[in-house]
């Protein structure tokens, strides 16, 4: 199982310490010591869930929160805090936190609070990836389990890589109609991945020059009025990414 990503983001050391400290035996932590330094990390990386005091010099949480929401759509934030002000609580309570904890915070309720908010983030992922699958094209077929020997012994060899729990790449080969998307989405229903997206892509479809941003993704702002695009393979993270005719895409 790949770990959750977390960012702290704490101006006081001893905080900084406590969230890595009651949080790297089970996730994959990382820590900034204001805004502006977890922005950047935020533009090279997405995290899972980020844990953002209110209160630090230069640019508070809330504005790191409005900041943070112009790199990634929704992301999963905790606010910490002991702020007695309460116009500042409710401004902050305004930019829909997962979650508000109360500083100091014990190491018990800090790791309850962070598995709670990504367990609830990886139903959100299953709702969206079930969405989409029964929003796929009716025409689509369903799997069709042949009788033959050849068919026998061709899906027991799918339904055993599938459920071998290796994260391995898998290639497809036949000829245009055969059933590849088929037997991709039995082994992603089958596999320990399924409760993640499905992604499929006809790279036959995609030109060199969008090929890059399609896969893997846009800033906003590269080029005038372009938008912030979320690539498929992040879309299918955790998932199955199918490249459907990937040899149309020029090396």
């Amino acid at each position: 199982m790949v770990k959750a990503h977390i960012l702290a983001v704490d101006d006081h050391l001893s905080a900084r310490h406590h969230y890595f400290n009651s949080l790297s035996d089970v996730y994959t932590v990382e820590i900034a010591s204001n805004g502006i330094e977890a922005l950047k990390k935020a533009n090279d990386t997405v995290y899972d869930l980020y844990i953002v005091d209110l209160m630090m010099p230069g640019m508070n949480g809330i504005e790191f929160i409005k900041r943070l929401r112009k790199i990634h759509n929704d992301p999963q934030v905790v606010i910490v805090s002991q702020t007695e002000d309460l116009d500042l609580a409710i401004e902050a309570f305004r930019q829909h936190p997962v979650d508000f904890l109360r500083k100091p915070v014990r190491k018990s309720i800090l790791r309850h609070c962070v598995a709670k908010n990504l367990t609830v983030k990886s139903m959100r992922c299953h709702l969206n990836a079930l969405s989409r699958e029964s929003s796929r094209d009716s025409n689509c077929p369903e799997p069709v389990f042949g009788q033959s020997s050849t068919m026998k012994k061709f899906w027991d060899h799918v339904h055993h890589i599938s459920r071998s729990n290796l994260n391995i790449s898998i290639l497809l080969t036949g000829e245009s109609g055969s059933g590849k998307e088929i037997v991709a989405r039995q082994i992603h229903k089958i596999s320990q991945r399924c409760q993640s997206p499905f992604i499929a892509v006809n790279c036959g479809l995609l030109s060199r020059e969008l090929a890059a941003s399609e896969l893997f993704g846009i800033k906003e702002g590269v080029a005038t009025g372009v938008k912030m695009r979320t690539g498929k393979f992040q879309a299918a993270h955790g998932g199955t990414l199918f490249l459907d005719e990937i040899a149309e895409i020029p090396p």
